[in-house]
């Protein structure tokens, strides 16, 4: 019982631990996309989560599992490749737009505001009827 209850605790620090770093990620690149290069970068992702989206969930899908918002993070390095995509909540939709994305080739990102890991990125969707 004891260790039920310590297996139990384990999963909910690292729950926990996941979330706060997500949160953390999406702070990060927040603080990327406030500056005027970063937000013109982050403007040009639009024809890539578009593009995403539209294979994710085709026009005129009303299915209300399609329907929602959620937030995809990553890091976009030097070469345009992307990666640690992560998307919150983990949906049908959402990880099929992180799949989607992640494939995409994207252009260089601005020098500043990137960490050893790339330019951090997040883009929220909104899925409507």
């Amino acid at each position: 019982m004891l260790l039920r209850g310590v297996l139990a605790c384990l999963v909910l620090l690292s729950t926990t631990t996941l979330a706060d770093d997500f949160v953390s990620r999406v702070a990060e690149a927040e603080r990327a996309s406030s500056t005027p290069q970063g937000k013109k970068y982050d403007d040009s992702l639009g024809p890539a989560a578009d593009a995403a989206i539209r294979t994710c969930v085709p026009p005129g899908t009303l299915s209300e599992a399609h329907l929602g918002k959620f937030r995809l993070v990553g890091y976009v390095a030097h070469s345009g490749a992307i990666s640690a995509v992560e998307v919150q909540p983990e949906t049908e939709v959402s990880l099929c737009f992180a799949r989607q994305f992640a494939q995409a080739h994207f252009a260089p990102p601005p020098e500043s505001g990137g960490s050893a890991s790339g330019f951090p990125i997040t883009v929220e969707m909104r899925v409507l009827p």
